[in-house]
């Protein structure tokens, strides 16, 4: 089969020929419909051999959909043939964590040397990928491959950030979503969804700010600049989603939350936050969410059903998918690509 592996450190991926995996136990292989791509591998990418935690040659790609094409004999055969999206944040299935179906925490993964898809583990940039347990595939359920596999990622993450953030976003609250990417443009719509707040989208581009007003944003915003600002929401905003996760976007994100707000940090960026007493506004949370559970993944689908949420996708085939990476880089696709194989 085809797959997209990280050779060399600091290098493009390539696509090489390996061996078909095998499932044994409670594994299934799954043939890849749609994979996503993500900034998260441009940073595995851009990795020295001191900074990466997992050894080369590894496969990339964690986000995924399919259809299950082979079972290991402790799965139930019914699984065979069933088009699937595939929960990455795998754990060990045993902590406290897992128990509450919140894998994407559990504190095993490292001392258990959990490999998850595409961070270390079989990646599903590949004509097949392979699943280590049948609990972390979820039936597509006549959803379109292509139109949810940014779902188990773009879509999972903004939900659980924002699920996380309810009980400061009651009617009459503002909320504001700082980088319209392939995550912003999705929690717009989540935001839009799941509560009554004003939404006010940032963007220093202005395709990007094209998107954030199809997604539904109240207020779209360059910068945010004071008087802009009060004119969009006052004083500030109850609750920012930092996309971005820079140094640069978490000082716009402390300018635009109000006192008693929250900043869910979600942005992988490399920014850092200062905290302590009067480091911040009085009463300000912040948070750092990562991926989401099981339940999140599975309520993410569920809206898609109902057409209540969308991912915008650019299509590439296996084939081009170093070119998809450098388009992804230079800020050239509005929301989310995805390889077909």
């Amino acid at each position: 089969m085809r797959s997209l592996q990280q050779l060399n450190h600091r290098e493009r991926p390539v696509v090489v020929q390996v061996p078909d995996p095998v499932p044994t136990g409670e594994q299934v292989l799954v043939r890849v419909l749609a994979a996503g791509l993500c900034h998260t591998d441009l940073g595995l990418m851009a990795l020295g051999p001191d900074q990466m935690r997992w050894p080369l040659p590894f496969a990339i790609g964690h986000e995924v959909v399919g259809v299950v094409e082979q079972i290991g004999p402790d799965v139930p055969p019914s699984w065979v043939g069933v088009p699937v999206a595939v929960f990455g944040a795998w754990g060990c299935g045993d902590c406290s964590q897992c128990a509450r179906g919140r894998e994407n925490y559990c504190p095993d993964v490292a001392s258990w040397n959990i490999s998850r898809p595409g961070l270390g583990g079989p990646g599903g940039i590949a004509d097949l990928v392979l699943v280590d347990h049948p609990r972390h595939l979820i039936p597509l359920d006549g959803l379109d491959p292509v139109a949810a596999v940014g779902l188990t990622d773009a879509g999972l993450t903004s939900y659980h950030a924002i699920s996380s953030e309810l009980d400061r976003l009651p009617e009459g609250s503002a909320a504001a979503v700082v980088g319209v990417g392939g995550l912003g443009h999705v929690a717009i719509q989540l935001l839009k969804t799941m509560t009554s707040a004003t939404v006010v989208a940032i963007d220093i581009a202005e395709s990007k700010r094209d998107v954030a007003r199809r997604s539904g944003a109240d207020r779209v915003l360059i910068a945010p600049d004071e008087d802009q600002l009060r004119a969009a929401v006052g004083h500030g905003v109850d609750v920012v989603f930092d996309f971005v996760g820079t140094d640069r976007s978490v000082r716009q994100s402390l300018e635009l939350v109000s006192p008693g707000g929250s900043i869910s940090v979600v942005g992988a960026g490399g920014g850092r936050v200062q905290a302590g007493f009067d480091t911040l506004p009085r009463g300000v949370r912040i948070s750092f969410p990562f991926w989401g559970g099981l339940d999140d993944l599975r309520a993410v689908l569920d809206l898609a059903r109902q057409g209540r949420i969308a991912v915008d996708t650019t299509q590439y085939p296996l084939d081009q998918v170093v070119r998809a990476y450098d388009d992804l880089e230079a800020g050239r696709i509005p929301g989310r690509a995805v390889v077909v194989p």
